[in-house]
């Protein structure tokens, strides 16, 4: 019998911070017991914690494989490709961001005699921008009529003539050092041969047609064929 009348738990407790009984005694659990709630707490809960959190997040990632398997079939390999926004450091994956659209890729140059078509592709844009219509200009000094640094190519486009569809930074677009997107356009069609080269691109990611530089943006066989491309809508 207990001769301090003191009254000791029966029920081992959890290992935890150090607790003394009601007469100071301190309950020692036995070895089995430790174990047991070692094994429990430790392996076996956060494991099943895991199981569950896997469990939930499988189906959220197989949903966003699935839904980007149609994105990256309607862009192909044409527009598989990333390139640095004119005078920032953002760069833009053109799929992500274009994939889907009716898309007009332009070579400029600010110091050309076509400069000035600038206004025309700011028209045509602003005309047919809400039927799914972009087009994307890239700035090149292959024909020696380019500004040396982008800032100043960023005020003749933005600032002179009120451009806001998508500019890219200064690069390449003939040879072997052309850009990926405009190796790509020399395959499907040919290389520039002046700046203000035009290439429609279909939201299927196919290149529809090419224009030369003469070819005004507004009025024009390009225009008719811009048209046309936005209203035949995205493919089946």
């Amino acid at each position: 019998g207990n001769q301090t009348g003191c009254r000791i738990n029966a029920r081992p407790e959890r290992p935890g911070p150090r607790s003394e009984g009601i007469c100071g005694h301190v309950p020692q659990m036995p070895r089995n017991e430790y174990r047991r709630y070692f094994v429990a707490d430790l392996i076996i809960l956060p494991f099943f914690h895991r199981l569950v959190v896997m469990t939930r997040l499988i189906p959220l990632l197989a949903l966003i494989l699935f839904a980007s398997e149609p994105l990256a079939a309607a862009c192909g390999n044409l527009l598989d490709y990333s390139h640095r926004r004119l005078a920032s450091q953002a760069e833009d994956n053109l799929c992500e961001s274009y994939g889907g659209n009716v898309i007009l890729v332009v070579n400029t140059a600010s110091r050309c005699g076509f400069t000035s078509q600038f206004e025309g592709l700011e028209a045509l844009y602003q005309k047919y921008r809400d039927d799914g219509f972009v087009i994307l200009g890239f700035p090149s000094d292959d024909f020696r009529q380019e500004m040396a640094e982008e800032e100043d190519t960023a005020e003749v486009c933005f600032i002179n003539y009120g451009v806001t569809f998508p500019m890219f930074a200064t690069s390449p677009v003939r040879g072997s050092d052309a850009n990926a997107l405009f190796q790509a356009l020399a395959e499907a069609e040919r290389a520039p041969r002046w700046n203000f080269t035009k290439y429609l691109i279909g939201r299927d990611g196919t290149v529809l047609e090419s224009f030369g530089s003469r070819t005004a943006p507004l009025e024009s066989p390009l225009e008719s064929r811009v048209a046309e491309a936005v209203a035949a809508g995205p493919p089946s």
